[in-house]
């Protein structure tokens, strides 16, 4: 699994990892310091068998999973990779698992923006602003190789996602950036 501490991040030093899975004319982007695009290499050289997902940070706050079992092409651009009209510093570091909201009590205000491509799918899935602990639903199961997640999405329906079928999925914790910053990734290719 991939370290989940964002290393510091040199602008000059973004990539532009894109994917390309089996059975789906979609492409997909993430940009990447280079040193997360060599774990992911080296991670994928490593592997024994193309099963479940691999775990992107990516440089401006987005988390990702990405299938390996149709995972087709993985390139890192170092071409034409826009960079955000703000510093990457000033993004709150990632909150640790410990401190995110996991009982419904505690919930709060949601904070995770989640798409999701799923295979045989033209269009994403938008599943809405999810909770932490609907968050964390959906990341224990990807990670522990679950059949399913079941969570409530950003409509307040309970919804159960077969982890197999996620090309890609990629999130956004609101809580580690400011609003402005919210806005102009909105409108960026993460």
């Amino acid at each position: 699994m991939l370290d989940h501490q964002l290393p510091e991040i040199d602008r000059d030093e973004l990539l532009l990892l894109q994917a390309s899975v089996r059975d789906s004319s979609v492409t997909h982007h993430i940009r990447v310091s280079s040193a997360i695009a060599e774990h992911i290499e080296t991670e994928l050289a490593n592997m024994t068998s193309a099963v479940g997902h691999i775990r992107i940070d990516g440089a401006i706050g987005y988390t990702a999973y990405l299938t390996v079992a149709r995972l087709q092409n993985l390139q890192s651009l170092t071409f034409d990779v826009e960079q955000p009209p703000f510093l990457i510093e000033s993004i709150a570091p990632p909150r640790p698992e410990a401190k995110l909201h996991l009982s419904d009590a505690d919930a709060g205000l949601p904070n995770w923006s989640t798409t999701v491509w799923l295979t045989g799918r033209s269009t994403p899935l938008n599943l809405g602003m999810l909770h932490d602990g609907d968050w964390q639903e959906i990341v224990t199961a990807i990670e522990r190789h679950y059949p399913f997640a079941v969570f409530i999405d950003g409509d307040g329906e309970r919804s159960c996602l077969r982890i197999e079928d996620i090309d890609f999925l990629l999130a956004l914790d609101h809580e580690q950036h400011t609003e402005g910053q919210i806005a102009v990734i909105g409108g960026l290719n993460p």
